[in-house]
């Protein structure tokens, strides 16, 4: 919800993105300049956001982790008992 009724808007209508159709910024009391440099400077601020993909899963490195070490202890445990077999 915005509350106040001195706020300025710039709405972007073509954002070039394929999933959002508009964007509609609130812009500062204390900002100044003309309407076009503003939009503008809108327009390049909304070139800069980029998707952040989440898989919903973490990185191999992470996944991984425990499973290595889980290995090789099994593995260190293994050799163990064979060497004090024989």
């Amino acid at each position: 919800m915005v509350r106040g009724i001195n706020k300025r808007v710039i709405e972007i209508n073509e954002t070039g993105n394929p999933y959002f159709d508009k964007a509609v910024l609130y812009m500062n009391d204390h900002s100044k300049g003309d309407s076009g440099a503003m939009e503008e400077e809108a327009r390049r601020y909304l070139a800069t956001i980029q998707k952040v993909r989440w898989s919903g899963r973490l990185p191999l490195k992470e996944r991984l982790g425990w499973k290595f070490w889980l290995t090789a202890l099994s593995g260190g445990a293994l050799s163990w008992l064979l060497l004090a077999l024989l």
